[in-house]
């Protein structure tokens, strides 16, 4: 008789306590989905167009991909803005390292005659600072 009780004392507690957990819980809110049909269209409208700007880069440059160009002694890349490469020299400036930097772009496919570039010439105590 002793352990009926106990049994259903133990069963009441946990449907009381059951009970007043799910009375002090707050009512959880329903969420706005993240993409409403509109957004979720213009998401996909900006993306398709994100995708054309990108293809039609790579068409006008396929070397864009291969970009910056980096090296110990020079650092290249493409300066829309100017139309043009920018190789800033990260070394003292030598014929030398300007010819391996303009055989690096044309290893990558770019037509020197095609495209304009310019040096940048480190200033004075600027190696210091790369190290």
């Amino acid at each position: 008789m002793k352990k009926k009780i106990l049994i259903a004392s133990i069963i009441i507690l946990v449907i009381f306590f059951t009970a007043l957990i799910l009375s002090l819980r707050q009512p959880v809110k329903k969420e706005e989905p993240l993409f409403t049909p509109e957004k979720a269209a213009q998401q996909t409208q900006d993306d398709l167009n994100t995708a054309k700007a990108i293809k039609t880069i790579h068409e006008q440059y396929p070397w864009y991909s291969k970009i910056p160009l980096e090296t110990t002694d020079y650092r290249i890349i493409y300066d829309f803005e100017k139309d043009s490469f920018r190789i800033r020299l990260l070394t003292k400036s030598t014929t030398a390292i300007k010819d391996a930097a303009l055989a690096d772009l044309e290893a990558i496919g770019v037509d020197l005659n095609e495209f304009n570039y310019y040096f940048i010439e480190p200033e004075p105590g600027f190696e210091n600072l790369l190290r």
